[in-house]
């Protein structure tokens, strides 16, 4: 059988414009943590049947936004593995982080996804090229 991975939402009407241009100079952090990335910093969590369905890591210890996205593999309603990439290219925009994530499974797939906040520790994960399933809600784990 098969593993199942977490599939994100094909929701273009959600997904803010993320183009692949470079961080604008006011959304750049700084050395240390910049108002425009504080809020990002910290552990993000969304659930799949039950489980932590993907977990996003983000610090900027760096002086730059910077992180991790784990996404769990299910088999038969329990957990099998997981699935960990590295955060590429993160720019934030407003109220929305862009970044990009090969994509599982495939070396040179690249795709793009953007968290949309709706508060200040919750908000939706979305990729258009992920699937036809629902966004994903976040939630920042305290």
């Amino acid at each position: 059988m098969k593993f199942k991975i977490l599939t994100l939402a094909m929701s273009l009407a959600t997904l803010i414009p993320c183009l692949s241009a470079a961080i604008p100079s006011n959304a750049q952090a700084s050395a240390g943590s910049s108002a425009a990335t504080t809020k990002w910093v910290g552990v993000w969590q969304g659930e799949l049947e039950g489980f932590p369905g993907v977990v996003l890591t983000l610090g900027d210890d760096s002086g730059e936004l910077s992180g991790t996205i784990v996404f769990t593999a299910l088999r038969d309603g329990s957990v099998a593995g997981h699935v960990t990439h590295v955060v590429l290219h993160p720019r934030v925009d407003g109220d929305s982080l862009c970044f990009q994530v090969k994509r599982p499974g495939r070396t040179n797939d690249i795709v793009d996804m953007t968290l949309s906040l709706s508060t200040d520790s919750k908000g939706q994960l979305v990729c258009a090229k992920c699937g036809a399933a629902s966004p994903t809600a976040m939630e920042k784990v305290p």
